[in-house]
This record gives structure tokens, sequence and C-alpha cells, in this order.
């Protein structure tokens, strides 16, 4: 959209920041990431970045809506549980 329909949406009759703030809740989780890290550092050191710059993404167990996400070529048990 541009600033125009960004802001007034619909005749101004939705609320933008509710409605990004009620999609965030509801698929914004943890469970649902894949994060993939390449550095040229340790292991130990990698790790220790990532769970500092993601670890307060909350898992909220938020169902996998989307049917092509939830099949995978490697079967069921490559997603840990």
């Amino acid at each position: 959209g541009n600033e125009e329909t960004l802001r007034h949406p619909a005749g101004g009759k939705i609320d933008v920041r509710a409605e990004l703030l009620k999609l965030h809740k509801g698929v914004y989780s943890a469970n649902l990431m894949t994060l993939a890290v390449i550095g040229n550092v340790t292991l130990d050191k990698l790790e220790e970045d990532v769970r500092e710059m993601f670890g307060t993404i909350v898992n909220r167990e938020v169902e996998e809506t989307r049917d092509w996400a939830r099949r995978s070529p490697f079967g069921a048990a490559w997603r840990k549980a």
C-alpha cells in the first residue's frame, strides 16, 4: 500500500496497528521458525550470538495452518516436537 491506504484503509474503518498486532500474536511464534546460521567463529560463539539475538522470541505453540509448510519431503520426524 501507499501512505494513504495504510493510514486510512477502508476509509478509516480499520485500525492497521491493531490488525498487525493481532497477526503478530497469531502467527509470530518460535515453533514456526527455522534459522540457518553460518559464520567464521566457533560453534559456541554462533550459538551464543543466536541465543542473544533470537532467544526472546516467544513460543506461542501456534499450530501451522499453511498446508505446504506441514508437509516435508523428509517425513514428519524432521521437525522437532
